[in-house]
């Protein structure tokens, strides 16, 4: 509904004119205005028959000048972008998710392969829901944050997008994911060193490669590392084999991504000590056409993320509700 039929909306069932304007930020003039007007013209999602229809020219540049300035005013309080689409006169919301500053940090979230921009809806809400319910003021990408379908060894999918398109869509999302997880360690994975090894194939020194920084647009204080040992838990995206091999052999606590069917938590005991090895799948939208090099695999995409509590002690996979 646009400002206009909303101001109409509010006098007809009483309001007063200095609660419309707090509302919907409107000068009381115009409310006043819109009170004397007999009936409500009906509306066409087409601006220019809209126009004709009801307004002169200049009253609706007007009318879309306040509405950004509401807009603006919005977008400033609430930390939320709007697009203001003037040919179906809509307006369309996209909404950043603030970042949980106060947790502890001796309790881990663990995100799963994102494979931007191939990610499932939802998946950046429901991590951060549970970074809240959790309290984990630790924060790990386990790997393969990027996709790279465009560029990868596999058959090109002409269904998908172009490397220019896939950047600039991976690159605006990334931008969500930091601002909400400013604090993520990401590491290391066979997708996003894909522009290093496509370098490579090419004979391309490194030193002729950006940095990873730059690449994928993230801020310098970013931290991209190939493993992370904390709290005497090593978290890597991938060994030969899956999380209990290596936990066994090795005898350590091990969270290990990579393996998207794959989604446990296992204990082992020696003589010694107790160990456990937890398997991170992740978070894609696996029906996309990307992951077409995967659908011989009998086994589904396992989707939803992992905590690890009080350091090392308790860790859990939370499934995904919404598949």
């Amino acid at each position: 509904m646009n400002l206009r039929l909303q101001v109409l909306e509010c006098i007809e069932k009483g309001i007063s004119h200095r609660k419309i304007r707090d509302e919907l930020w409107v000068p009381l003039a115009t409310i006043s205005k819109r009170r004397n007007e007999k009936q409500t013209p009906v509306v066409h999602n087409n601006l220019d028959e809209f126009k004709k229809y009801t307004y002169k020219d200049w009253e609706v540049e007007a009318e879309l000048s306040a509405l950004e300035k509401a807009v603006e005013k919005l977008s400033k309080r609430f930390w939320i972008e709007i697009l203001i689409n003037k040919e179906n006169f809509s307006v369309p919301i996209r909404v950043k998710v603030e970042p949980y500053r106060w947790g502890n940090k001796d309790n881990v979230l663990v995100i799963g392969d994102c494979h931007l921009p191939y990610t499932m809806d939802g998946y950046l809400e429901f991590c951060r829901e549970q970074q809240e319910k959790y309290d984990c003021g630790t924060v790990v990408n386990i790997g393969d944050f990027w996709d790279w379908s465009s560029i990868s060894y596999h058959e090109k999918i002409v269904e998908e997008l172009n490397p220019s398109g896939e950047i600039a869509q991976a690159k605006q999302m990334s931008e969500d994911w930091y601002y909400t997880f400013p604090e993520t360690t990401i590491l290391d994975s066979n997708h996003w060193c894909l522009p290093y090894r496509v370098a490579r194939t090419a004979g391309l020194p490194r030193e002729l490669i950006r940095s990873p920084n730059d690449i994928y647009n993230a801020p310098l204080w970013r931290k991209f590392v190939p493993e992370l040992e904390l709290h005497w838990v090593l978290y890597t995206h991938w060994t030969k084999g899956n999380a209990l091999d290596k936990c066994v052999k090795e005898g350590v606590n091990l969270v290990q991504g990579h393996l998207h069917s794959c989604a446990w938590v296992k204990w082992t005991k020696n003589r010694n000590w107790t160990v456990f090895g937890m398997q991170v799948s992740t978070g894609i939208d696996y029906k996309r056409k990307a992951f077409d090099y995967a659908r011989s695999c009998p086994s589904q995409p396992m989707l939803g993320c992992w905590v690890v509590l009080d350091k090392w002690v308790l860790p859990i996979f939370i499934p995904f509700p919404w598949i």
